[in-house]
């Protein structure tokens, strides 16, 4: 399932973690939180960015390169960094993700039908 936000193509998978990412945000920025950016993830994501920046400079298509590098470098690293903390925290994190991880599988055709399950 593909759409378009004006010369943007997108799908509700990113649609999903744009808004996860969007209400992190507001919800740091109201509570006056700091964020935690030193985790054990942080120079591991950090240096997974920079290989796939530098694997768009190197690839044939630049356009496509980019495609890629969002849909599978920059909203996954950005999706994990909001949900880790609350994922530590209690159930909500988990609620969060698994509804991510339901329309991923949706995504790629992971589930099965109705026609198929009757």
């Amino acid at each position: 399932m593909r759409w378009r936000y004006g010369f943007y193509p997108t799908t509700l998978l990113e649609t999903v973690i744009v808004v996860t990412v969007a209400v992190f945000a507001f919800e740091t920025w109201r509570g006056h939180l700091a964020l935690q950016w030193r985790t054990e993830f942080t120079i591991p994501a950090l240096l997974f960015v920079l290989a796939g920046a530098i694997s768009v400079l190197v690839a044939p298509s630049r356009t496509a390169g980019l495609g890629l590098y969002r849909a599978y470098i920059i909203e996954p690293v950005a999706f994990a960094f909001v949900n880790e903390p609350k994922l530590r925290v209690g159930a909500l994190g988990a609620l969060v993700s698994t509804f991510a991880l339901a329309v991923e599988a949706e995504e790629l055709d992971w589930l099965p039908t109705l026609s198929e399950i009757l």
